[in-house]
């Protein structure tokens, strides 16, 4: 069993060396993109954060969550799976 001593190192860790992993990756990638003229101005990552997120506006307007609720819970009708 885990002592409460040691569970700040084990969950530091097991959140820390993701997240360092993912930050030197993404240094890397933006790197290797940057090398690029073509793509160097879109493709790293500080361009591409309304693309992968959206903007705020998208982000909380009721019409949104709705559309991704219907395409990603299934709907179950009285009469069985269609």
């Amino acid at each position: 069993m885990l002592s409460l001593r040691r569970l700040p190192v084990v969950a530091g860790l097991g959140f820390g060396l993701p997240l360092v992993a993912a930050v030197l990756w993404n240094n890397f990638a933006d790197a290797q993109k940057a090398l690029n003229p073509l793509a160097a101005t879109f493709l790293l990552s500080s361009e591409l954060s309304a693309w992968n997120f959206g903007t705020l506006g998208m982000r909380i307007h009721p019409e949104f969550w709705r559309v991704i609720f219907q395409r990603t819970v299934p709907m179950r009708s009285a009469t069985g799976p269609s």
